[in-house]
């Protein structure tokens, strides 16, 4: 009785950290592309898709640099 009790329970430990685990490869891979499609697109391509992966990344950096500035604004102005 107690044999399948802890049988059971290690399996749905396992179950839940390989879920886990697809999920954050899942998050990881959002953006990527795999390596046969980036060897099939063409060199206009290719530069396209850098070239908007470079504006995105810009873009989420500057909106991360204005929320901290204003985070920053918001502490120094609640010292005063």
């Amino acid at each position: 009785m107690y044999t399948i009790f802890i049988i059971s329970i290690a399996l749905v430990i396992l179950l839940v950290i390989n879920l886990h685990i697809k999920i954050k490869s899942r998050k990881n891979n959002y953006n990527k592309i795999k390596m046969i499609e980036w060897m099939k697109m063409s060199v206009e391509e290719r530069k396209l898709f850098v070239r908007e992966d470079m504006d995105k990344a810009m873009k989420r950096k500057k909106d991360l640099l204005k929320n901290i500035r204003k985070e920053y604004k918001r502490i120094e102005d609640s010292k005063r």
